[in-house]
């Protein structure tokens, strides 16, 4: 059974982000994000910038330790956690400096 959870809903004026967290029952991680709006279509040029990383489950347990948890910490619950402290957790920049293996995609469209 997938195990999804959403750490950001955040809407302002016409604007709103979204994030989520997603473990499969293999124990891959997906962390998946879109916003929507003028503010993006100004950045991007699109009014939807889409994004998700993935990390196999052979990498989650390095990426746990990343976040200062230890084996047996729930993934989901831990990446919840250091996001309220540090959002930038959940990015590719994260992942990469910290030696986390990762797949990221991302679009741009309206």
């Amino acid at each position: 059974m997938l195990r999804e959870l959403q750490v950001r809903d955040e809407k302002d004026g016409n604007d709103s982000r979204g994030l989520w967290l997603r473990l499969a029952d293999n124990g891959d991680l997906a962390i998946e994000g879109q916003d929507l709006g003028p503010s993006v279509a100004e950045f991007w040029g699109g009014s939807e910038y889409e994004w998700a990383i993935s990390i196999k489950a052979a990498d989650v347990p390095a990426y746990v330790r990343s976040l200062g948890g230890t084996p047996g910490d729930d993934v989901v619950e831990l990446v919840r956690a250091s996001f309220e402290r540090s959002p930038g957790c959940v990015g590719a920049e994260f992942l990469n400096e910290n030696g986390i293996p990762n797949e990221f995609w991302s679009r741009v469209g309206d």
